[in-house]
């Protein structure tokens, strides 16, 4: 049996694993954009020398993030790389590449850049679907198998189970120490009001295996993981491949799949020549990423000028400041990606649950402050000190029913040309 799975993000990996382990031989389509060789090179240089003795130039480099701009949500860059955004590409075009939601073409999908936030979906969540937490949970375990999970006590226990084996432990650093015992204080006073809480559940690999050297809270967790501590699919990708189980082929691009009695026609676009050629299949799982699987969906069907609505959850940042400072917050190396999570259910404000990851002091807060995480003492550090010694961030996200809409359309190019994705957020008037 010949099985195709299309996208090496985390679907189309933990497909990929389970054919795999059903005896089926697969092969993975993937267009397979990587990290640069000079920052991928950079980056392990950094992960083999201490902390301490960093070079602060490759620091700077690696750490560079031109989305740090007042009153908006930076982008989660790969050492100063933004290769896992781009949305066009010549043989799959969007005619506005500057729309968010954005598709990639990374290998390894988002895992590359994801902050590892990991919790299972509630039934209050699915009330629109077909399937609820029942129907998934055995899913849920199957990959908790292979991607590690840290966090453990507080309330969050009481929706959204774990789910793991066993969860392991990080550090939560001075802020996050002090916040889970000032919650722990007020745990049965915030549960009668829908307020869960607890340690953040992060996809982080907190001791040393085959793809990663451990986590050793260098504090570069939102410019890129040196130490490959934060999960991605690429050390399973690269383990089920080297079993020979997996053949994977970069640099093709899905054109269209068409079902037929003999099975499941592929046409597939070789990305230096353009070429294209047609495989078949005896089935064909699509892990693309919700645009670039819808693309090739209407592709497919040759449903042109066929509106399409995806719907997308809201986020937007909270600032906060506690009223006792941590004197370590701005020099204190740690994890620096959530540290806390909170879930709130408040049936006055939703139905739904309202996801709330707390952050500790971090690069980027600090840069948003003009501030240098590594530069010596200044006069502008000095005065800000007082504030930053108690400020944190809330990543906050609403359920797409409280979301903006995306609209994606495809239209026909010439006559030799790849039809066009038309791309556009639109806003949801309900919430402003």
């Amino acid at each position: 049996m010949r099985v195709a799975v299309v996208g090496s993000g985390p679907a189309g990996l933990f497909c990929a694993k389970a054919l795999v382990e059903r005896g089926v031989q697969v092969t993975l389509l993937d267009v397979g954009k990587e990290l640069d060789a000079d920052r991928r090179k950079k980056a392990e240089m950094l992960a083999e020398t201490p902390r301490n003795q960093w070079p602060p130039e490759i620091v700077r480099n690696l750490s560079d993030n031109p989305t740090v701009t007042p009153g908006k949500v930076p982008k989660k860059l790969l050492f100063g790389s933004d290769f896992a955004y781009q949305a066009t590409h010549p043989f799959a075009p969007i005619d506005n590449p500057d729309v968010h939601p954005t598709p990639t073409f990374s290998k390894g999908g988002f895992s590359m850049i994801w902050g590892s936030a990991a919790l299972p979906v509630s039934d209050q969540d699915l009330a629109d679907w077909p399937i609820n937490h029942d129907d998934l949970a055995p899913y849920y375990r199957k990959v908790l198998q292979t991607m590690p999970l840290c966090g453990g006590d507080g309330t969050l226990e009481d929706a959204f189970p774990s789910l793991s084996p066993s969860l392991d432990e990080l550090y939560q650093g001075a802020q996050g120490r002090n916040l889970l015992r000032d919650l722990e204080r007020s745990k049965e006073w915030l549960r009668t009001r829908g307020v869960l809480y607890g340690p953040a559940r992060l996809a982080i690999h907190t001791t040393e295996s085959t793809s990663s050297m451990g986590c050793n809270s260098c504090g570069f967790c939102l410019s890129g993981c040196p130490r490959n501590a934060i999960f991605n699919t690429l050390g399973v990708l690269d383990e089920i491949c080297g079993e020979g189980k997996v053949e994977y082929r970069n640099n093709s691009i899905v054109h269209r799949v068409d079902e037929q009695d003999t099975g499941v026609t592929v046409t597939i676009i070789d990305e230096p020549t353009g070429r294209q050629s047609v495989e078949t299949f005896d089935a064909v799982f699509l892990g693309a990423g919700a645009i670039n699987t819808t693309r090739i969906l209407l592709t497919s069907r040759e449903l042109y000028e066929r509106t399409i609505t995806l719907k997308e959850s809201k986020k937007f940042l909270l600032p906060l400041l506690r009223f006792k400072s941590d004197t370590e917050a701005m020099t204190e190396r740690q994890v620096t990606l959530a540290n806390i999570f909170m879930e709130i259910n408040i049936p006055a404000l939703s139905k739904h649950w309202i996801h709330m990851q707390m952050s500790p002091m971090n690069d980027l807060i600090m840069k948003s402050f003009g501030l240098a995480p590594d530069a010596p003492s200044s006069l502008r550090r000095t005065i800000l000190s007082p504030i930053l010694q108690r400020f944190m961030v809330a990543w906050c996200g609403l359920h797409s029913d409280h979301g903006d809409k995306f609209e994606i359309k495809l239209a026909r190019s010439g006559a030799y040309e790849p039809p066009i994705l038309h791309a556009r957020s639109k806003p949801n008037l309900e919430i402003g």
